[in-house]
């Protein structure tokens, strides 16, 4: 009778195999990590630029309806946040509808990437006062 010898370990294949799983594996993981690092600095970004876009708007309504800064026309500034390291662009465009209504516009974008622009609109009224 003769026994056969049970061969123990793995073979050259199989760990070929279950160290290609792996490494695919690892590749997916690492791309879904950098898109979604690409996707939160995008978010980011836009958070504040909504932040800041809002914060000048209730500048704006805080103003006397005469206010010098509410003459029809257009604007521009740069503003830095000093919670991000990012510049943005603010357009804004005042137009006077009526005598009792002027219409503000607002546009603010990182510098540099208009495509990635954020607009508001706000209707001031003289006789509700804002």
């Amino acid at each position: 009778m003769s026994q056969k010898k049970r061969k123990c370990g793995f073979s050259l294949i199989e760990l070929l195999i279950s160290s290609s799983l792996i490494l695919i594996l690892i590749t997916g993981t690492a791309q879904l990590l950098i898109f979604s690092l690409a996707a939160k600095r995008t978010a980011d970004s836009h958070f504040t630029a909504v932040r800041r876009a809002s914060s000048r708007l209730e500048e704006l309504k805080s103003l006397p309806f005469d206010d010098e800064s509410l003459k029809a026309g257009s604007h521009e500034e740069e503003i830095a946040d000093p919670a991000s390291p990012e510049k943005f662009t603010i357009h804004s465009r005042v137009e006077d509808i009526d005598e009792n209504l002027k219409k503000i516009v607002l546009a603010i974008h990182p510098l540099g990437k208009p495509q990635r622009r954020t607009a508001f609109c706000l209707l001031l009224c003289r006789e509700l006062e804002f």
